[in-house]
């Protein structure tokens, strides 16, 4: 038998190992790959996805190299924090921090005292300070991350007013890519100018860039809301059928459970169908998802005892399904 998927030839189609959190890493191959189907006269076609990612590749509307940078160094910062090793290696994260695992990485004292003197000046001086560092090219943008997010917003203030009147103080993430776009350029444009400089071009419009290829086609399925909601309930189920607490409870002990810091909202745990149900993964064990899943794929459950761990999952499995 001949599966769909097999039916055309799959580019840029793989499996990643769960540990990295970004994808934007391989974002230059995405755009290649397309280039490379387009001079050989084939019809690339977008599959599924984010719709950012899917912006992304359609318009431009990202901002050079800074990119991959700027992801390079969120997974960094959270690596630090974890005290993982910086290199991506595999199992590289430490454990959880106990009385025989103190380390401070090496470099800790240092990082330390650099705080502790940030916080004996006064906020204009540390302003003034990193804004001449900013101006000349000295400061690295590894090295704004040791400070808050007010300070940085005064410093790009300074800068570049446009973009700081947009960003809230505590946006912490974009102040240091709008610093960065200046840094970049060598104090020569600033994060406003570029985006408009986008939004200036030819078939550019005040949302972003322009279209990078021509005839471009996006078909939009539409389906009746009701309809699409029974569709996507029974998806549920059949994944809790075909074995989804196994998988998610292996992925939960080797990924999550071991380490301080867990971010929901960036990489691998923020998928859906894994952050619904880590309160329930937290409260039991692996025994309670092999009774949970014998009850589930019953072919009658009545008079049966119902697992501890059934109304817990229920509520996860609503959730899953809004």
């Amino acid at each position: 038998r001949v599966h769909r998927e097999r039916e055309r030839e799959n580019f840029s189609l793989t499996f990643y190992n769960p540990s990295p959190p970004e994808s934007f890493f391989l974002w230059p191959s995405f755009l290649d790959q397309i280039e490379s189907l387009l001079a050989a006269g084939r019809m690339p076609i977008v599959v599924g996805g984010t719709n950012y990612y899917i912006e992304s590749l359609l318009w431009q509307v990202l901002i050079g190299d800074g990119v991959r940078r700027e992801h390079v160094r969120r997974r960094h910062h959270r690596q630090t924090a974890d005290g993982d090793d910086i290199d991506g290696g595999e199992s590289t994260k430490r454990p959880k921090s106990g009385p025989d695992n103190d380390d401070d990485g090496g470099g800790g004292g240092s990082e330390v005292a650099n705080q502790q003197q940030q916080q004996q000046q006064k906020p204009e001086q540390q302003v003034r300070e990193l804004l001449d560092r900013c101006r000349a090219g000295a400061i690295s943008v590894d090295q704004l991350e040791s400070h808050d997010g007010p300070l940085l917003h005064k410093v790009l203030a300074a800068v570049d007013q446009p973009s700081a009147h947009r960003l809230h103080p505590n946006n912490k993430r974009k102040i240091i890519r709008a610093l960065e776009v200046y840094l970049d350029s060598g104090g020569t444009q600033t994060m406003d100018q570029v985006l408009n400089a986008q939004r200036a071009s030819p078939g550019a419009s005040s949302l972003g860039g322009p279209l990078r290829y021509e005839n471009v086609v996006i078909l939009w399925l539409r389906c009746e809301q009701d309809a699409l909601n029974k569709r996507l309930d029974a998806r549920v189920d059949s994944m809790v059928a075909q074995g989804l607490l196994p998988e998610i409870r292996a992925f939960y002990e080797q990924h999550v459970k071991p380490y301080n810091h867990h971010d929901y909202h960036q990489g691998i745990l923020q998928s859906i169908g894994f952050k619904e149900f880590v309160k329930y993964l937290q409260r039991y064990d692996a025994e309670q998802d092999r009774l949970l899943l014998q009850h589930l794929t019953a072919e009658t459950t009545d008079g049966a005892d119902q697992p501890d761990g059934l109304a817990a999952l229920g509520v996860c499995l609503d959730y899953l399904k809004l």
